[in-house]
């Protein structure tokens, strides 16, 4: 089974506390709050600190140098505020995204990149919403947050898409500070003449362990291109319910995944029952000894918090699995969840059957892909050819609109209500030309794939019309017929001639 690579696009905004307060780029602007018992400077434009301007430095210094500077208090709730908007504008590009430092925004598009035409289209869309949204901006995508944040803070392309598993050798000329290391480890590393993420990942993957510790070997693993663990995923995105767990040594195979997996599920949903939610998609995350973390999604047909459930799909995704390096750590991810609807079916309703319909909907949409399976919304349209427009059958709701809670078994039941006139099981896109006979304007013959046949039944005329208001009106008589071989179709006349519309199981 392939598994899909995560990657992400890191959107770095080096003039984001300026340009909020109405300045540009360009302008010798410095925001500035009380700090040590001084005035110092926090945040600068990039023309300021082109002048020689550093955080830290007092307005008394920084005026020394620049004396034409110009400051502005800095307003932290009101950044707070600005910042949480800009990621909000950024999930139209994913639906995992998250705040970085003080002037970044980083996206998971692994999910998402095929909406935009792959990974260009979400570089020229970032960038274009970056324009649009008032800033100056810098745009990197890589195998891991921190690298593709690396890299739009250092790089010398200000877009800049690096292929998968080439995160080392596009970091290794970056300084270290590229991967913003702690002052004990970066003051340590500067000793033995450490400066470059290239020298970095030379060093022995053990001797890191041992002097460094945890943060040095995260640090390591992205400086050789291998990716980040799971928690610094989740620093970013606080709404998603994940946990990781190490698993005693690498493997290549699914038994230890699937022992771990049930202690993992349960836990986890346990906290989505005290956020009083459900899980819609479920990722299971391989950290690899060697190479970037793979991704396997599983979507789930109903919203649940049965474990057993879970478990079985999440087994039968993982027949098979294949990957190139051995397993180190495995983490599990709620990447979607939802409001407990409160809904619970009956004794004998047909959804409690081994299993229903929404269950082998999100079974096949993993086996074929989401654009395999489409439903039809039923629209507001008296043209049959026009009544209903196609949807996949997990598309959700913008985030803004909060769902409603309804009864889907009473949805279904209303749907399947019987209509005055039925209508067909199969509906053609459009109405196909074929031959009638008529016998007093009752069709008697028709012709249709297989030849010339007598009619046996007949229902009819039903007539629809509409659109007269446009310049296309119609009116049309439709008729059922069934021919002698068995067949059901829903024909109409319109104009002096006859077409058929769909056929009746």
């Amino acid at each position: 089974m392939a598994l899909v690579g995560e990657r992400f696009c890191a959107v770095y905004l080096p003039a984001f506390r300026i340009e909020r307060l109405g300045y540009a780029p360009e302008e010798l602007v410095a925001v500035i709050a009380e700090q040590k018992n001084a005035t110092r400077l926090v945040a600068a434009s990039p023309a300021a600190l082109d002048e020689g301007l550093s955080a830290g430095m007092t307005i008394t210094a920084a005026r020394a140098i620049v004396p034409e500077l110009l400051s502005e208090p800095v307003d932290e709730a009101g950044e707070a505020v600005d910042r949480a908007t800009l990621v909000e504008q950024f999930r139209r590009l994913s639906d995992r995204v998250g705040a970085w430092g003080e002037s970044g925004v980083v996206l998971e598009i692994s999910g998402s990149a095929h909406l935009f035409g792959e990974e260009e289209g979400v570089l020229d869309a970032a960038a274009h919403l970056t324009s649009r949204l008032g800033h100056l901006g810098r745009i990197a995508i890589a195998d891991d947050p921190v690298a593709a944040m690396a890299l739009a803070m250092w790089s010398s392309q200000p877009l800049l898409i690096v292929p998968p598993g080439r995160a080392a050798s596009a970091l290794s000329e970056l300084p270290l500070c590229a991967l913003q290391p702690p002052d004990r480890i970066a003051e340590a590393l500067r000793t033995v003449g450490i400066e470059l993420v290239g020298d970095f990942a030379c060093l022995d993957a053990a001797s890191v362990a041992g002097r460094y510790g945890d943060e040095g070997v995260r640090l390591h693993r992205i400086a050789r291109g291998h990716g980040l663990n799971l928690g610094g995923w989740e620093q970013l995105d606080q709404t998603e319910i994940s946990d990781i767990v190490p698993l005693g040594g690498p493997t290549s195979t699914v038994e230890p995944i699937l022992f771990l997996l049930p202690g993992l599920l349960g836990a986890m949903v346990e906290r989505a029952a005290q956020r009083d939610e459900v899980v819609v998609r479920v990722a299971l995350r391989f950290v690899l000894e060697s190479g970037p973390a793979r991704l396997l999604r599983v979507r789930v047909g109903r919203p649940t918090r049965d474990v057993e459930l879970l478990m079985r799909l999440l087994r039968a995704r993982l027949e098979g699995l294949r990957v190139e390096s051995p397993v180190v750590e495995l983490g599990v991810i709620f990447e979607e969840t939802s409001d407990d609807p409160g809904w619970q079916p009956g004794l004998l309703d047909r959804a409690t059957e081994a299993e229903p319909m929404p269950d082998l909907l999100a079974r096949l949409t993993d086996a074929l892909g989401d654009q395999a399976l489409v439903g039809l919304v039923v629209r507001d349209q008296w043209r049959p050819e026009y009544a209903s427009v196609e949807e996949a059958p997990f598309a959700r709701a913008p985030r803004a609109t909060k769902p409603a809670k309804v009864d889907p078994v009473e949805v279904q039941d209303r749907a399947e209500r019987d209509l005055v006139c039925p209508r067909p099981t199969l509906l053609l896109p459009r109405p196909r030309p074929i031959d009638v006979r008529e016998d007093a304007l009752v069709p008697s013959h028709v012709r249709l794939q297989d030849g010339w046949q007598r009619v046996m039944r007949v229902e009819g005329p039903e007539r629809l019309a509409g659109d007269w208001w446009t310049d296309s009106p119609f009116e049309r008589d439709y008729w059922i017929v069934e021919t002698r071989s068995g067949s059901v179709a829903w024909i109409f006349r319109e104009d002096a001639r006859w077409y058929c519309q769909g056929w009746f199981d």
